[in-house]
């Protein structure tokens, strides 16, 4: 039982388990720079975390870009890198442990993030209970199917970013993924914020926080961080 004295302000992070880009001969996963540069802010402000994703254990790696210093640094951790090798599988996780839930990008998402039952529960739990919803890049792919407590879609009425279809476009995958996720986010009544291609940009709106692609990781993962620091504790 958590009490208004001793909050959790514990964070889930949920990465992708789809390693195949489609219907071609290439890999994706996990957008590497999107976990790193959060978990970084999170291990400086000593913000408790797990790792989770859709099958469990090892999820496959996107952009493991070495050159990054962040990504350098927590690939030569040992005990963050035990943690990827073992994320808990989304069906074992107990959401009211949480007080809030980070979605990392990487395309990889856009075929088992949407439309997901465990997300589904995961996150009506935690916005049950006033908790966080945090994502970056692809990640907004979560929340396709996810229905707030009057049974309208997650994002309607939320301002937020996303990776856009102009940077998507950009990237070349627009033929790729099964859909232009701005504008699916867009059908569902958000009203999507996009910035310049490729340029970092975050977006808050109330317990909702965006990031629109890599480059906007760390500054996301400092506004998760005043966000948890601000919540009002929740009692369970």
């Amino acid at each position: 039982m958590k009490n208004s004295e001793q909050p959790l302000r514990q964070m889930l992070i949920v990465l992708t388990s789809h390693e195949q880009l489609g219907d071609t001969s290439e890999t994706t996963g996990f957008h590497l720079a999107e976990l790193t540069h959060v978990v970084e802010t999170f291990v400086s402000r000593g913000i408790p975390f797990v790792l989770a994703s859709p099958k469990g254990g090892k999820p496959p790696i996107d952009a493991k870009d070495t050159s990054d210093k962040v990504n350098a640094w927590f690939l030569g951790d040992d005990d963050l890198m035990k943690r990827l090798s073992n994320t808990t599988k989304l069906s074992d996780v107990d959401p009211e442990s949480f007080d809030g839930v980070y979605f990392p990008g990487g395309h990889g998402t856009m075929w088992d993030f949407p439309n997901n039952p465990e997300i589904q529960r995961i996150v009506s739990s935690i916005r049950e209970r006033d908790g966080l919803v945090a994502s970056i890049c692809h990640g907004p792919a979560a929340f396709v199917g996810v229905e707030n407590a009057d049974g309208e879609p997650l994002v309607k009425g939320k301002r937020m970013t996303c990776f856009s279809d102009s940077e998507e476009r950009e990237a070349e995958k627009a033929d790729v993924v099964p859909f232009m996720l701005q504008s699916k986010l867009q059908e569902l009544g958000a009203t999507v914020e996009p910035t310049d291609n490729f340029q970092s940009k975050v977006v808050a709106d109330d317990w909702l926080l965006t990031g629109q692609n890599p480059a906007s990781a760390a500054p996301l993962g400092e506004a998760i961080a005043q966000a948890l620091v601000q919540m009002i504790p929740v009692i369970r």
